[in-house]
């Protein structure tokens, strides 16, 4: 295997100037041009200007594709996960060109497996995620994207959201590797955490000033939910002391975790709060000494009853929904009841939710049933409101169990480092931990893996599990 970054500095520091520009330079390309190239090409009868924009436009992607594989290719690993990382809050999905409709994340991740097969050869890439991830889980995750591939040839649809979870396959991957050889990441990388965390309730905090309403609280997601989901990820990293050692640091960090907590309850995300408040109650069970030391438990208490008074306050703000109200989602389960018992086995097929939900909705169910211009659903009805049950409606059982399985023993590695490994050695593992279990928990109540908040999420449970060896999943 390579090293995790390459022996010279300048060259280092060089790569990471060449992977930030060219990365910020593709990104603009898709949000401002996004669209804009396909009237060019309409009206490209008009005279030769037409020609010269669009061959500037191929030139500059071009060259933004080729900075990045450079960037990649000499800049250390863990830099790659950190840029990735500073990419999630940038989220959204546009067609570029003739080029597919992928976010600005989905080129970077992809571009960066390009520089991971020629910077660690596929020999090493291989032997090094069969570590990484056991052969239970390699066997599960394979055989779950074969089937997602060949299910479309007989259904019809397409596997490409499927596909979408090599990313976190990738990311796990990267943040294993270099945690396990590099022991202070983790400390960089929840400070990492903290910042991005901060900035996007910076951000929230801003747009609640303008429209006092949570509904306004949607930071660059577009949905206040998501945006509430981001910060149930980010939080429990802002609480670890251990982040900085200065003083004046560490009271920064405070301010940061109450400011961003503040921001939290004001969104009114009760999936989010659901999730986070479970993460926390099991990793304090397991390891309450290691989170609260001796001092701790007081200031503690009494956080959480502020907490507890600002979260009366906001949910008594004129909502159009209680906080004991379910939100539709029994109507989300006799639907995807309906399909189940349609298509146990293989489900509606990948990429065809969208064109066949409708046929499974009530009367009542329709009305609020609506289709944007492209034709699919939007509003309440874009999915199933559940992680886990959209994905054994959409591939059955088959597909579903290959999923489960593959996302089950990545858990498990995470759960036995965060339950073997010294707390004094590892102190990060019990706050990543508190954001895996908040995201497997939000997820039973919303799909929050959109965004590219799974490889956020592979990047959590990578760094977790990199204290434990994979073999005992195979053994």
């Amino acid at each position: 295997m390579p090293p995790l970054s390459p022996r010279s500095p300048f060259l280092a520091r060089t790569a990471q100037t060449f992977l930030i520009v060219g990365s910020l330079l593709l990104h603009r390309l898709l949000l401002v041009y996004g669209y804009y190239p396909w009237h060019v090409i309409a009206k490209v009868s008009y005279g030769s200007e037409t020609y010269f924009q669009l061959s500037l436009l191929y030139v500059l992607f071009a060259g933004s594709v080729g900075a990045i594989f450079f960037g990649f290719f000499y800049s250390p690993i863990s830099f790659w996960i950190q840029l990735i990382l500073c990419f999630v809050p940038l989220e959204f999905s546009n067609p570029f060109l003739r080029f597919p409709s992928l976010s600005p994340l989905d080129y970077i991740v992809f571009i960066s497996v390009l520089a991971g097969l020629a910077r660690f050869r596929w020999g090493g890439l291989r032997d090094e995620y069969q570590n990484a991830f056991g052969v239970f889980a390699l066997v599960f995750w394979i055989a779950f994207l074969i089937y997602s591939l060949l299910v479309p040839l007989g259904l019809g649809g397409s596997a490409r959201g499927s596909l979408r979870w090599i990313g976190f396959l990738w990311c796990y991957g990267l943040a294993r590797y270099v945690a396990r050889y590099d022991e202070d990441f983790p400390i960089r990388l929840g400070r990492l955490i903290c910042a991005l965390g901060f900035g996007v309730a910076l951000l929230g905090l801003l747009q609640y000033i303008r429209r006092p309403h949570y509904v306004s609280l949607e930071g660059l997601f577009g949905q206040h939910n998501i945006f509430t989901a981001y910060l149930s990820l980010c939080i429990p990293a802002m609480a670890a002391p251990i982040l900085f050692r200065a003083p004046a640091l560490n009271k920064l960090r405070s301010f940061c975790l109450a400011f961003t907590s503040v921001v939290f309850l004001l969104a009114y995300g009760r999936g989010a709060w659901l999730g986070l408040a479970g993460g926390w109650l099991v990793v304090l069970y397991f390891q309450k000494s290691a989170l609260l030391g001796r001092n701790r438990p007081r200031l503690l208490a009494l956080t959480a009853l502020g907490y507890l008074i600002l979260g009366v306050i906001v949910v008594r703000q004129p909502a159009g929904r209680g906080l004991l109200s379910d939100s539709n989602r029994l109507a989300y389960l006799k639907v995807g009841k309906r399909v189940f018992y349609s298509h146990p086995w293989h489900g509606l097929g990948p990429g065809n939710y969208d064109s066949q939900i409708h046929s499974y909705l009530s009367e009542n169910d329709l009305k609020s049933f609506v289709l944007d211009r492209r034709g699919r659903p939007t509003g309440s009805w874009v999915h199933l409101h559940n992680l886990y049950l959209q994905m054994l409606i959409t591939h059955g059982l088959v597909g579903a169990t290959l999923w489960f399985g593959g996302l089950m023993c990545c858990v498990y590695l995470a759960v036995k480092g965060f339950r073997r490994a010294d707390p004094n050695r590892f102190p990060m593992n019990s706050y990543f931990m508190i954001s895996i279990l908040a995201f497997l928990i939000h997820n039973m109540v919303d799909i929050v893996s959109v965004n590219s908040f799974d490889m956020f999420f592979g990047v959590l449970l990578g760094t977790v599990a990199a204290t434990v060896r994979p073999c005992s999943v195979v053994a």
